[in-house]
C-alpha cells in the first residue's frame, strides 16, 4: 500500500514539473511575440515574463532562496507525514503532490531564469488573470486537499 502511495506522489511530482517546464520552452520559444486567440475575446495564449516571486510583493533572490528552503522542508515534512497519519487517501496524496510539484516548477523558474513564464489568459470584463500549468496544479491540489479533507470528516463522523 505504501509503495502504491509513493508511485502516485512520485508520478504526479515528475510529469507535473516535466509538462509544465516543456510548456514554458515551447511557448518561450515558438509563441515569444505572438497572440493566439483561443475563444475570442476570453481566452488566448500569450508569453508573459513575470518578474516578481508570489503574489506580486518580493523580487529580491535571497528571499526567494528561503522560500525555496521553505517550501522544500514543507514538503518533506508533508511526505513524512503523508506515509505516519490516518487521513492517506488516493486523492489526499493526488492534491499534496499536485501543491508540491506546481510550487516547485515555479520556484525552478525563479531560480534558475528569474522570472516565470505565465502563458493562458483569461479577460472577462476587464478582469485578467495570466497563469501556467503549475499555477493550474496548485489550485487544483487545493481544491482536491478540501475535498479529501472533507471526506475524512465526514468518514471521521461516521466511525470509519
Amino acid at each position: 500500500m505504501l509503495k502504491k502511495k509513493l508511485k502516485i506522489f512520485i508520478a504526479t511530482l515528475i510529469s507535473v514539473i516535466f509538462v509544465d517546464q516543456l510548456s514554458k520552452f515551447i511557448i518561450s520559444k515558438y509563441f515569444y511575440n505572438q497572440t493566439i486567440n483561443i475563444i475570442k475575446p476570453f481566452l488566448f495564449i500569450q508569453f508573459i515574463k513575470h518578474t516578481h516571486d508570489t503574489f506580486n510583493v518580493i523580487n529580491d533572490y535571497h528571499i526567494i532562496i528561503g522560500k525555496l528552503a521553505a517550501a522544500i522542508i514543507v514538503t518533506f515534512l508533508f511526505v513524512f507525514v503523508l506515509f505516519y497519519i490516518k487521513l492517506n487517501s488516493n486523492l489526499f496524496i493526488l492534491s499534496l503532490s499536485l501543491l508540491i510539484s506546481g510550487g516547485i516548477s515555479n520556484s525552478i523558474d525563479l531560480l534558475i531564469q528569474g522570472y516565470v513564464i505565465d502563458f493562458i489568459n483569461i479577460d472577462i470584463n476587464h478582469f485578467w488573470i495570466a497563469f501556467n500549468i503549475a499555477d493550474f496544479t496548485v489550485i487544483a491540489g487545493f481544491f482536491l486537499l478540501l475535498i479529501s479533507l472533507t471526506i475524512a470528516v465526514f468518514d471521521t463522523i461516521r466511525g470509519k
